[in-house]
This record gives C-alpha cells, structure tokens and sequence, in this order.
C-alpha cells in the first residue's frame, strides 16, 4: 500500500498501487459523511477508501439482504425522492443525503425541507398502516442513505437521483 492524502480533510490512506494515478483520493470518513466539496469530483475519477470491517458483514440493524420484508417502505421512499425530482431538477443527491440524515437523527423534527416533510408524512403513514415501528422505519432510510452515498460517489452530483428516476421508469 501507498500512502496518499483524501483530497477532502488532507488525512493520510491507504492505496493500492492500481488506485495510485487516480486523480482524487477520499478516506471513508468523507465518503461516509459527504462533505459538499465531494460534489466537484467527476464521476469514476476517485479512489475511495474502504473499511474493510464493513464489506464482512452487514452491520446489525440493516436491511442487507431482506430489501423484500421491507418492500412497503423502501419503494414509498425512492418513489416520493424520485417524484420530487422530477418536480424539481435543482436538487442534487447531496440535498438528498442531508434529508435521510435528519430523519435518522430526529423523527419529530417536521419543518426543514419540503421533501423532508413530504417524506416524513408519507412513509410514517404507510409504515404504521402496515405495523412498522420507528425502528423499521430509521432503518429503511438508513438503507436508502447509504443507497443514494454509492450511487453518489460513482456517479457524482445526482448520480443516485439518476440511477433512481431511470429505475423507476423501467418498474412502470
């Protein structure tokens, strides 16, 4: 491994050989929390930092590998980000980020962004139709969070938006 500083916060990481001529390099820890400089990055130019602890296992408390029990909440949430979207084409994945983020962090916090409350009042509704509890319901946009991160770092300012909209659209 080489040596080498996240272009974000200046911290020293590791680096493969092969990743050393990438223009960009970002440690997991702004990967993770997705400072706005990230956004100036073009897509699949970065080599991004990896804890290896988390390609083991998914960590307690996910939704890995049982997207399907929790179908009747994740497809409201992609949908209504989707939707807003298309309502307004402004809106990058790092607004996204931030409204995942503040409903993990603080449920009964309702005014801060319209497609916060839009969420907020939706999914809470179908998920307590459906019996899910607080729980649940964190833990599905935790999922989606780390969805829309991915989706982010490869495809850059809205490559999660993007993914999500051509997605949708092949679901009819």
């Amino acid at each position: 491994m080489i040596k080498v500083k996240c272009a974000s916060c200046g911290s020293d990481m590791d680096c493969p050989p092969s990743m050393e001529s990438a223009p960009v390099h970002i440690c997991a820890s702004c990967f993770e929390n997705q400072p706005p400089e990230l956004d100036t990055i073009p897509s699949g130019r970065a080599h991004i930092e990896i804890d290896p602890r988390s390609l083991v296992e998914p960590p307690k408390g996910t939704l890995m590998g049982r997207e399907d029990e929790y179908f009747d909440i994740l497809y409201p949430i992609e949908k209504i980000i989707a939707n807003y979207y298309w309502q307004n084409p402004n809106l990058k994945d790092r607004d996204v980020i931030k409204v995942l983020k503040s409903l993990t962090s603080n449920m009964e916090i309702r005014a801060w962004h319209s497609l916060r409350n839009e969420l907020w009042l939706m999914v809470d509704e179908i998920a307590k139709k459906n019996g899910r509890t607080d729980r649940e319901i964190r833990m599905c946009y935790k999922y989606v969070l780390a969805s829309v991160k991915r989706h982010h770092a490869v495809g850059g300012q809205r490559g999660y938006l993007d993914f999500i909209v051509e997605y949708l659209e092949g679901k009819g």
